[in-house]
This record gives structure tokens, C-alpha cells and sequence, in this order.
């Protein structure tokens, strides 16, 4: 009887310690979050351990020594050699023909004719000016001298062309002239 209830002590307190046992395993079992929380944090802890702090990386100031700030100027020459640089790059990507007449039309003095040009002769509003009276007033008089019967002299369209592009170019100076004007006033 003795040997029973040795055994029966020995299975209790197997089934108390197996209880033990399993608590404390339901007490480590961790979530996968709870996991990655922990190793986030130990990151954490070892990057502090190494990092050096942020004196070591600052430049010494020496008090008497006085820090001018440096001036960069932009000049015509580092303007213009930046212009050649991109120019350049831009034509090397260009297909043949187009690169040879992008080397045509950006030489200098090409481009300074173009920039007066296109700053006094080749004005938008004279160009639209002279191309509207050139075209309606031809349409006008050749229709007139078909129904009269007259010839039409060739230099009528580059005329009539001439004097839209007078009238295309003095409206619009007229109205920079006019809009400045009320700009002034209500300022």
C-alpha cells in the first residue's frame, strides 16, 4: 500500500510540477510582434553602445580666427562656358542632321542676328498684323478687280504684308504704352 500512495504522491506532485512547467511556458510564448519589438529595442541599445558622439564629428572653431563667407560670382565666362558645356551635350544625343543644323544655328554670329531679329523685325504681333491685311486685302482686291476687270500688280500681297506689319507693331506699342500708363496711375 505504501508503494500506492508513493506513487500517487510521486503522479501529484508530477501533475503539480507538469502545471508549473506549462504556466511558465504560456508566460515565454511571445507574439511575433512582441518578438520584433524586443529586437528593434536590442538594435537600439547596440547602436547607442556605438555611436560616437556628435563633438567628434564637428570642425574645431578657433575664437580668433574671424569666417568670411565665400562669394561665388556668377561672370559672363562661367556663363558662357556653361552655355558651350550644355550645348554640347544637348547636340551629342541630337541625330546627324539635326546636330549639324543646331551647330549652324548657335554659332555666335548667327545667333546675334536671330536676337536682334527676333528683338525688332520679327515681332509676333507685326508678323500676325501683316499676314491678316495681307491675306483679306488680297481676297478684297482680287475680287474687285475680277468683277471691274483690272489687272493685279505681283508686289500687292508684300504691300498690303508691309503696311499690316506697321499696323501690327504700332498697336502693339501703342498698348504697352497705354497699359504702363494705368499701371502707374494706381500705383
Amino acid at each position: 500500500m505504501n508503494e500506492k500512495q508513493s506513487f500517487n504522491n510521486e503522479k501529484m506532485s508530477y501533475g503539480h510540477e507538469d502545471l508549473q512547467d506549462y504556466q511558465n511556458l504560456e508566460s515565454v510564448k511571445h507574439t511575433p510582434e512582441e518578438d520584433e519589438k524586443q529586437n528593434i529595442q536590442e538594435i537600439r541599445k547596440n547602436i547607442q553602445e556605438q555611436a560616437k558622439p556628435k563633438e567628434v564629428y564637428k570642425h574645431p572653431i578657433n575664437p580668433n580666427e574671424k569666417s568670411e563667407p565665400t562669394h561665388r560670382y556668377l561672370t559672363k565666362k562661367i556663363k558662357a562656358d556653361q552655355y558651350k558645356l550644355t550645348l554640347k551635350h544637348v547636340q551629342k544625343r541630337l541625330p546627324k542632321g539635326q546636330r549639324i543644323l543646331s551647330s549652324f544655328v548657335h554659332k555666335p554670329t548667327v545667333e546675334t542676328i536671330s536676337e536682334v531679329a527676333g528683338k525688332t523685325i520679327a515681332r509676333p504681333s507685326g508678323i500676325l498684323g501683316g499676314g491678316i491685311i495681307a491675306l483679306l486685302g488680297s481676297l478684297v482686291i482680287l475680287f474687285i478687280s475680277h468683277k471691274v476687270g483690272f489687272a493685279v500688280p505681283g508686289s500687292l500681297f508684300a504691300a498690303l504684308f508691309l503696311a499690316g506689319f506697321a499696323l501690327g507693331c504700332s498697336i502693339e506699342i501703342l498698348t504697352k504704352l497705354f497699359t504702363k500708363k494705368i499701371k502707374d496711375k494706381t500705383y
